[in-house]
């Protein structure tokens, strides 16, 4: 029997405690309480709301229930990770939302999984609503708008996702994972705060160790989605701000503009729900303004915030730069100041693009001849190749920074995505800057290796 450590992660969630923990420690006995260890990690800082949440749960501590206020409020994944720190030890690490109840039967379902395959690493269970309706049986990623589909979502439990199954991804309100496995990969990774693509990706990186991510269908507990974040503006900025991180972290650029762009363009000219489009606006433009706002508030040259830029990509190879500023998110000033700098970046930029072989001079013409045919051969097979990427690398920046100018000039929040979007650009192209200039620092060496011999 493999042993289990289960974390449950609450903020303010105390009106959902008590059915919580009254159903899930009654499947922790039927599968075996010697086997598993329960906590709850309290995010909430407030002190009102940490009493409450110590009321709701005293007669659990009796039953071996652990409880720890967070330092800070850690957010979802984050709150997972320490609180599983907290416990200790085991096979198998389980995080659940608070705002949900379990059949007697679910431990011992949920964990069959691992106990029968190995190369299962991480799972998850059906999830139904309130009123008995499918709310989660496995689920895909939108390829073009990166959105999670969750399987059945609204059906009823008919039947029809009784098969378990290999998906892509199962969510975070009951999710499994192997110790070793979460171990080799770090946990959540706290950069998707509060909440919202950690598991996703989680899942997505899990698969690219070669482990499945399974949905157990004979897993069954009830969720009442809602009871943590709700769906109002925030829960959207919410979404969408972790959205767009997932995109920077696991998309490449070629697949933001001809795949991503292209769909959220379509989404945003559809009809929405109207705090959908206002998140979505308010995310897209503070990322574009939150990686920019320093062109506005530097006066220094583009090639000094290059250079700033490249030292922070390099500081953090994990590139978790993080692109929004919640003051920036919350500000309702216009960008009329960025759109000024930024406009004459691109002016900077276009007269100094085009890079020119400067000719040797010499007032000596045999001694320059000599040393214009001796050149000929190494600038026609290596120089000029370096100079031609340099000159395309210099265009390309031209045209990207022209390009944002324009975008943040409109102000149109249709089009804030395409900031976004160009934002990401920049970083490749910077990627490509640097191996330019290794190709030049190997010429710079062998000339002067060169001239030493002779």
């Amino acid at each position: 029997m493999l042993s289990v450590s289960i974390v449950v992660v609450s903020y303010g969630s105390a009106g959902y405690l008590a059915e919580c923990f009254s159903s899930l420690l009654a499947s922790v006995a039927a599968y075996g309480p010697d086997r598993v260890r329960v906590g709850l990690v309290e995010n909430h800082q407030d002190a009102g709301q940490v009493k409450k949440t110590r009321q709701a749960i005293a007669p659990f501590l009796k039953q071996g229930l652990q409880f720890w206020q967070a330092p800070s409020n850690l957010g979802y994944g984050a709150g997972a990770n320490w609180g599983w720190s907290r416990l200790g030890g085991s096979d198998i690490k389980i995080v659940l939302n608070p705002d949900m109840r379990f059949p007697v039967e679910w431990l011992a379902a949920f964990v069959r999984p691992f106990e029968n395959d190995p190369n299962i690493g991480v799972v998850g269970c059906k999830l139904l609503g309130a009123e008995g309706e499918i709310q989660h049986a496995g689920g895909l990623i939108r390829r073009d708008l990166v959105l999670a589909e969750h399987f059945g979502a609204g059906e009823p439990d008919d039947g029809r996702w009784d098969e378990s199954c290999p998906v892509e991804f199962v969510t975070g309100a009951a999710l499994g994972i192997r110790t070793a496995l979460f171990e080799q990969l770090g946990g959540f990774d706290p950069v998707f705060f509060p909440g919202y693509y950690e598991d996703v990706d989680l899942c997505r990186r899990a698969q690219a160790l070669g482990y499945k991510v399974w949905y157990e269908a004979a897993a069954v507990a009830y969720h009442f989605e809602g009871g943590a974040f709700g769906r109002g503006l925030n829960y959207y900025k919410t979404l969408h701000r972790n959205r767009l991180r997932y995109i920077f972290k696991h998309l490449s650029t070629r697949q933001l503009l001809t795949e991503v762009l292209p769909a959220e363009t379509h989404r945003q000219r559809r009809t929405m729900d109207d705090l959908d489009r206002q998140a979505t606006a308010i995310i897209y433009r503070t990322a574009a303004r939150a990686y920019f706002g320093p062109l506005a508030a530097n006066q220094t040259s583009f090639s000094q915030e290059k250079e700033k830029q490249t030292a922070l990509k390099k500081k953090d190879k994990a590139h978790r730069v993080d692109l929004y500023d919640q003051p920036l998110e919350d500000s309702s000033a216009e960008g009329a100041a960025i759109s000024r700098q930024i406009m004459e970046r691109v002016a900077e930029v276009k007269e100094s693009w085009l890079v020119e072989e400067k000719p040797f001079r010499s007032r000596l013409p045999f001694v320059a001849s000599l040393r214009e045919r001796f050149n000929s051969i190494s600038t026609r097979w290596y120089v000029k190749p370096i100079l031609a990427q340099q000159v395309d690398y210099n265009a390309a920046v031209a045209r990207a920074i022209e390009d944002l100018g324009k975008q943040v000039a409109a102000s149109q929040p249709s089009h804030d995505f395409e900031v976004a979007t160009l934002s990401e650009r920049m970083l490749s192209l910077e990627s490509r800057l640097e191996r330019i200039e290794t190709l030049l620092e190997k010429l710079a060496g062998s000339s002067s290796a060169s001239s030493v011999s002779k």
